[in-house]
């Protein structure tokens, strides 16, 4: 079991993708595909929080038929992975979700806010989930290393073209201004928008030391402390900052 410090503690492709795989920074290789069965907890004065994530061959149809299907790891038929959070003080349990695969918790240090990061990619549409102590989901975000940039008119014309791949696309899309960034997901759920993507190829624009490994993993957290914190303002989260692998600070818009 993995336990996260206090509060600030952390606990067969077309040929032309291959082509373009092949130009991409280097991915570290896997040996075999990720199948923990993990524990991660985390606590402040007021919280326990407890994720469990089970990546055997024991959940396998259930997570495909999850990640091949509706790509939406929150519903409730998701039993093999959780999140349950309960009172400290009473024992009570505040509420328990199914959530991605999760490899840090942290607690706020006002306890208002659970922040759940992950490392895992394999079958795992998100890596940053954020929820309030009432269990409500407020926030959640698809990391990758790399990423393609768009003007608004571009993105538009995007969407135009691969009408079938649009859910997906704006699944991975992100808005900063007058900027647009999408991330490479799956190229089947893309229904052939990967090789448009791919011209606006750059690293992500949350930091440029993001990295992965072939299949398993998404190396975007400093492994030794990612040292999360919330950015609020009139009461509500507006930011994350994390440190990436090299502990530089990068943030994360919450909209």
């Amino acid at each position: 079991m993995q336990r996260a410090r206090r509060h600030r503690g952390w606990c067969g492709v077309p040929a032309a993708i291959a082509a373009a795989a092949a130009l991409a920074a280097p991915a570290r290789a896997d040996i075999t595909g990720y199948a923990d069965v993990r524990d991660v907890t985390a606590e402040s004065a007021e919280l326990r929080a407890a994720h469990h994530h089970d990546w055997s061959q024991a959940t396998h149809d259930k997570r495909w038929k999850m990640i091949s299907g509706h790509n939406d790891p929150f519903r409730a038929e998701n039993d093999y992975s959780t999140l349950e959070v309960t009172d400290r003080k009473s024992g009570r349990r505040l509420f328990r979700a199914s959530v991605p695969a999760l490899t840090n918790l942290w607690i706020s240090p006002d306890s208002r806010h659970i922040l759940g990061l992950s490392t895992i990619k394999l079958w795992n549409p998100y890596q940053l989930v954020l929820f309030d102590r009432a269990g409500h989901l407020l926030f959640r975000r698809h990391i990758n290393p790399d990423e393609a940039e768009f003007t608004a008119p571009e993105y538009e014309r995007l969407l135009a073209r691969f009408p079938r791949g649009r859910s997906e696309i704006e699944r991975l899309t992100t808005r900063e201004g007058d900027r647009v960034f999408v991330d490479f997901g799956d190229p089947r759920r893309l229904h052939g928008a990967w090789d448009s993507l791919w011209r606006h190829r750059r690293p992500s624009h949350y930091s440029p030391n993001f990295g992965e490994s072939v299949t398993n993993f998404v190396y975007w957290l400093d492994p030794r402390d990612p040292r999360p914190q919330l950015i609020e303002a009139d009461g509500r989260v507006t930011a994350i900052e994390l440190s990436d692998p090299k502990g530089v600070r990068f943030r994360i818009p919450v909209r």
